[in-house]
């Protein structure tokens, strides 16, 4: 479960990037139309969403850089802050508790996991009870025309729901309902229900980073003027002043909607009458100029650069070990070097290897001493590396052709045993899969996945 946490972090780190380019942007060029603005937002939340991206052989955006993801043992290079900040932590941990600083770094993730969903919990909780409070004040709301509905007192209007929304006008209204109406037809048009929803969901996930709560608030903000900028492109340009109005009496009713994320509550009325004053329709060619740029943009976000891959981000072990790589199980000295080269344990060192090739399937048995003063004993030691054992493991068969099994043993302690089988079975043939080192590295990435 720790390993979703990190992985969810992961993106997290490099969504963070994205973000601030993404208010950079607006902040360069505050003129641009917000429509164009949204499609950026798309490629935030596919990144706070998905670690997803596509492989390109020259160097791109820095925030396409993934993180390699760590638990009890191995710590991949990306964002040098969040490494520097972990090995910081996990350093503080063993210099305190040598002898199981693992343990105590497992002990944080694990706690760090717990407030992750208790976070995650209470927001759903909060929208939940938000609902359940809103529901009861719309019982009372009356059908107007097709999903147009009428609620007395309610003090701003809003779209509710994804598949079916509806929209709900304070029933004062009077002259100013034919542009709320325009206005709140247009966010359907334009989908923004169902964009709102991605937002909400990543901003669970996401809840412990202050960036994604400002990419939530700015981006309601641009759905707004991105909104607006919709509906005066239809309305006659003499029609500009009176929509502003509109809004204004709107905002002037307003004592505080209280409702659900989901709703599309019309807030910060201020700056869309000043982006609707100074707005002026685009020509064609802009349109089309800011749309390929905008697409362009999105197209970088999603990129990772391989070069990168093998700079000093790829750990110097995977190097070492791929320099190793042998079709045979019997080859002393590269099962040796490779097995060498593995990420360490703080509870255990390595004491020699076996080899068994009289037979198929061929194997190698990994000796291990616990170090001592140690709590864990063999089978703690395969628990609590779990996922560091698997890797080192994997990258062996990966690079052994025809190496059948692993054992692993503690103190002359049989403890582990792994199988070539269950790794292609997950990934494919591994063999063929390291002719280079750029393959090994895409490997290794797959398997902290």
């Amino acid at each position: 479960m720790s390993k979703i946490f990190l992985n969810v972090v992961n993106m997290s780190i490099v969504s963070s990037w994205v973000i601030l380019c993404i208010l950079a942007v607006r902040l360069v060029l505050p003129w641009a139309p917000r429509r164009y603005v949204c499609i950026l937002w798309y490629a935030a939340l596919f990144r706070l969403l998905s670690n997803w991206s596509i492989p390109i052989g020259i160097g791109t955006f820095p925030v396409a850089r993934p993180v390699v993801q760590e638990i009890s043992g191995r710590l991949g290079v990306g964002i040098e802050g969040s490494v520097l900040a972990m090995n910081a932590i996990r350093a503080a941990s063993s210099s305190i508790y040598p002898a199981s600083g693992s343990s105590v770094w497992q002990s944080l993730m694990q706690g760090a996991f717990l407030v992750w969903i208790l976070g995650m919990a209470g927001m759903l909780i909060y929208a939940g009870l938000s609902y359940k409070r809103l529901a009861h004040k719309l019982s009372e709301a009356e059908k107007w025309e097709g999903n147009v509905y009428l609620v007395q007192n309610l003090h701003t209007p809003f779209v509710l729901g994804i598949i079916r929304p509806r929209i709900y006008l304070p029933k004062e209204l009077n002259r100013e309902r034919r542009y709320v109406l325009l206005h709140e037809r247009m966010h359907i048009r334009r989908r923004d229900p169902l964009l709102k929803a991605t937002a909400c969901l990543a901003l669970v996930l996401h809840w412990f980073n202050p960036l994604v709560w400002l990419a939530f608030w700015v981006l309601e903000r641009d759905m707004e003027c991105a909104c607006d900028e919709a509906v005066l492109d239809e309305l006659d340009s003499g029609m500009k002043k009176e929509y502003a109005e509109a809004l204004l009496t709107v905002a002037m009713a307003q004592t505080g909607f209280q409702g659900i994320p989901l709703a599309f509550g019309e807030g910060e009325i201020k700056g869309r009458i000043r982006h609707i004053l100074r707005y002026r329709k685009p020509t064609a060619w802009i349109c089309v100029v800011m749309f390929l740029m905008a697409g362009a943009a999105c197209l970088g976000f999603l990129l990772k650069p391989q070069s990168a891959a093998l700079s000093e981000e790829v750990p110097s072990w995977l190097e070492r070990a791929w320099e190793w790589r042998t079709p045979y199980t019997g080859n002393a000295s590269a099962v040796g070097n490779i097995t060498d080269a593995w990420y360490t344990m703080a509870d255990a060192s390595k004491d020699g290897f076996e080899l068994y090739t009289d037979e198929q399937p061929y194997g190698v048995r990994i000796r291990f001493q616990i170090a001592e003063g140690s709590e864990l004993d063999a089978e703690g030691i395969c628990e609590n590396y779990d996922s560091l054992i698997e890797e080192n493991v994997g990258i062996l068969f990966a690079l052994v052709e025809n190496l059948g099994y692993v054992e692993l043993s503690f103190d002359g302690m049989a403890a582990c045993r792994f199988l070539r089988e269950d790794y292609e079975a997950r990934y494919g043939n591994l063999w063929e899969q390291t002719e280079t080192l750029e393959g090994l590295v895409e490997l290794y990435e797959k398997m902290g996945e």
